[in-house]
């Protein structure tokens, strides 16, 4: 109990495609990633959803905890086509899939579909990030297409409300 001193949360902007380590260092953080799991697996409803696919359609999983100077801030699930990047899971997963994507399999980003909502963290979503049952979380979901406009992967992010800030510019050409 008592007072604690709330780091400042990370400034994410959706439309920049920093990925997670390079928009923390951007800000002056210490980033790092923790993979709780990578397996291969079939599609549950949410993934199916996201990625367009068929009911159990064969995708990866990454579960993966992302830190700011040691405190964990987001709980991160990938789903991702392994027909797209079939031995994925041999690469080292606490790297970004970003530059994984980019450096192995000639994929980049071409397009990011966002759609921000709340929530509140539950069971060993909340316990990765040391927080109790019920607290209030920022999710992101993202979907992602290469530069052939195919869907490729997705991502469902739990965010501590606390530790991220959602800003963007909007410029308007009359």
């Amino acid at each position: 109990r008592g007072w604690f001193i709330s780091p400042e949360p990370l400034r994410y902007d959706p439309t920049q495609t920093l990925n997670f380590p390079n928009m923390a260092k951007a800000q002056n953080r210490v980033p790092k990633t923790e993979l709780i799991a990578a397996k291969g697996t079939l599609a549950n409803k949410q993934s199916a959803r996201l990625l367009q696919l068929q009911p159990f359609s064969d995708v990866f999983r990454v579960d993966r905890v992302r830190y700011l100077e040691e405190r964990p801030v987001v709980y991160v699930t990938n789903y991702i086509r392994p027909e797209i990047f079939p031995n994925l899971l041999s690469f080292d997963l606490t790297n970004s899939l970003t530059d994984i994507y980019r450096e192995h399999f000639g994929v980049v980003y071409q397009k990011t579909r966002y759609r921000i909502s709340t929530s509140t963290l539950l069971g060993e979503v909340a316990q990765a990030l040391r927080a109790t049952s019920g607290t209030p979380a920022m999710v992101v979901e993202r979907t992602n297409y290469n530069q052939h406009g195919e869907l490729i992967d997705c991502d469902i992010e739990y965010w501590r409300h606390d530790a991220i800030s959602i800003e963007s510019v909007a410029e308007l050409n009359h």
